[in-house]
C-alpha cells in the first residue's frame, strides 16, 4: 500500500512538473490605449513616438516622418478636430458612446487626408489588434503587417470600409493581424479612399509575442525522487497500450 501511495504522489508531481513545461510556451502580451504615457501624462496634441518602446516594444511614426499627437475623446475646447460626430462641425472628436476609447492618435490632430500610420516592434509579433475610428462616407483604410528583410513580405493585410462590420460616424472599428510565426515588424496603417478632409483616429493597440520553447531553470530544490518516477510512468502510458485481464466468474 505504501508503495503505491508513492506512485500516486510521484503521478500528481510529475503531472505538475509536465504542466509546468506546456505552460512555458506562453504569449508576451503588450497594450497601449494611450490612458497613461510612460515619462508623462496624456495631453491634447502631445506627439507620441517612442515612449512606449521600452514598456510596450513599440515606436509610432508617420509615413514619410513625423510623428501621430494624441487627442482626448469628448474634448471640444481644445482648437483640435480629429472627426466630427454632429452635423455642420459639432462634436468634435467624440464617438458614440459605448466604445471604449478615452485617447487616440491623428496625425496632426485635425481633419484631413493622413500620412500612414507606422507602428515598428523591436520585438517581432504574431498577433496585432488595435481600432481605426469614424470609418463613414467613403472612407477606406487599408492595413499591412510586414516582415521586414527582402521586398518587406506582407504577413497579413485588413481592408475596412463602410460595408465593413462595425464601421460609421463616431464608431471605433476593430482589426486583427495574425502570422503563424514571430515575424511581424511592423504595421502599416494607411487611408486608401476618402471624400474631402476626411475624420479619422486610431486607438487600442494591442500585440503578442508566443515565445515557443522557452524551458524554464532547473530548480534550486530538486523534485522528489517520485515525481521523476511520476513523470515517467506518464510518458510511458502515453506510448505503450495497457493492457487489462478480465477476470470471468463462473
Amino acid at each position: 500500500m505504501t508503495r503505491l501511495r508513492g506512485w500516486r504522489r510521484g503521478l500528481a508531481a510529475g503531472a505538475v512538473a509536465l504542466s509546468g513545461l506546456v505552460a512555458a510556451q506562453s504569449a508576451r502580451a503588450f497594450s497601449v490605449d494611450f490612458d497613461t504615457v510612460p515619462g508623462g501624462t496624456p495631453s491634447n496634441g502631445l506627439a507620441i513616438n517612442t515612449q512606449y518602446e521600452a514598456s510596450e516594444d513599440v515606436i509610432f511614426s508617420l509615413q514619410g516622418g513625423g510623428s501621430p499627437v494624441l487627442v482626448q475623446e469628448g474634448n471640444t475646447t481644445s482648437g483640435l478636430d480629429a472627426f466630427q460626430l454632429g452635423p455642420n462641425g459639432s462634436d468634435p472628436n467624440t464617438l458614440e458612446p459605448g466604445q471604449n476609447v478615452d485617447w487616440f492618435l491623428n496625425a496632426t490632430g485635425q481633419l484631413g487626408v493622413p500620412p500612414a500610420l507606422v507602428l515598428n516592434f523591436t520585438t517581432p509579433m504574431n498577433t496585432v489588434q488595435g481600432d481605426v475610428l469614424d470609418i463613414d462616407h467613403s472612407d477606406g483604410w487599408t492595413i499591412q503587417a510586414l516582415a521586414i528583410g527582402p521586398g518587406n513580405m506582407v504577413v497579413d493585410q485588413v481592408v475596412l470600409d463602410t460595408s465593413s462590420p462595425d464601421t460609421g460616424s463616431g464608431i471605433a472599428t476593430p482589426f486583427t493581424l495574425t502570422s503563424t510565426s514571430n515575424n511581424i515588424n511592423e504595421v502599416v496603417l494607411d487611408m486608401t479612399s476618402h471624400g474631402p478632409d476626411p475624420g479619422y483616429g486610431w486607438a487600442n493597440f494591442s500585440f503578442t509575442n508566443v515565445m515557443n520553447g522557452v524551458v524554464p531553470p532547473v530548480p534550486a530544490v530538486p523534485l522528489p525522487s517520485a515525481a521523476w518516477q511520476g513523470a515517467a510512468l506518464l510518458a510511458a502510458l502515453c506510448f505503450f497500450p495497457i493492457r487489462r485481464r478480465v477476470r470471468v466468474f463462473r
